[in-house]
């Protein structure tokens, strides 16, 4: 429920104890987590990597580096009944309900999370994506496959608004102009005709009824 279309909400009212071998060796360096975790150590006693000794029993087991969270990303949730993409410059630990776009080199990924909110990607999503429970099933093999043209990321246009909507949407400010803007944008630089611009809306919205 945190993440919404362009951003993800940080007000959150409780604590995650991200505990790895990297981050914590001795617990008893943080009484007050040891006493909160304390009452849940039977049960993680019984863990597998515990008992190996590969861990200790307040560490996590398996975990995920802990930059791909804190770092710039992309989130979005793997099922919902539409795409919704934000971007976090700040800590953001999720489960495996979501998946997260890390940056890799010259990939400005505010401009590319308006590209994958825009209306050209919601109907390459519903062509490409599977359909189960709620809605869309978007997995990372099918996000690895989406088209990325490099001209986006040196696009003047997507430049100067990709972090204006970004800004606007987590402050609660209407961005339809400027998303209008932006998907019109995009339609030009994949060459999209106005003719079918109008047959992406017409299946989007047919879709959206079922």
């Amino acid at each position: 429920n945190e993440i919404k279309k362009y951003y993800c909400e940080t007000g959150f009212k409780n604590y995650l104890l991200y505990l790895t071998k990297e981050n914590i060796q001795n617990i008893d360096t943080y009484p007050n987590i040891k006493a909160h975790l304390i009452p849940f150590k039977p049960f993680m006693d019984q863990r597998r990597e515990t008992q190996k000794g590969s861990v200790k029993w307040f560490q996590l087991h398996w975990p995920r580096k802990e930059e791909i969270f804190v770092n710039e990303k992309v989130v979005y949730p793997q099922m919902g009944l539409i795409p919704k993409f934000a971007y976090s410059n700040r800590p953001f630990f999720t489960n495996m309900s979501a998946n997260i776009i890390y940056p890799i080199a010259n990939i400005n990924l505010q401009i590319l999370t308006c590209v994958l909110n825009s209306k050209l990607a919601h109907f390459w999503l519903l062509n490409r994506a599977k359909n189960r429970g709620i809605g869309l099933d978007i997995s990372v093999s099918v996000i690895d496959k989406f088209p990325i043209n490099e001209e986006i990321f040196t696009d003047k246009i997507l430049n100067n608004y990709a972090a204006i909507i970004i800004q606007k949407a987590t402050i609660g400010e209407n961005i339809e102009e400027i998303e209008n803007i932006i998907n019109s944008r995009i339609y030009q630089l994949y060459n999209i005709t106005p003719e079918e611009q109008g047959k992406i809306i017409d299946y989007i919205n047919e879709r959206s009824l079922k």
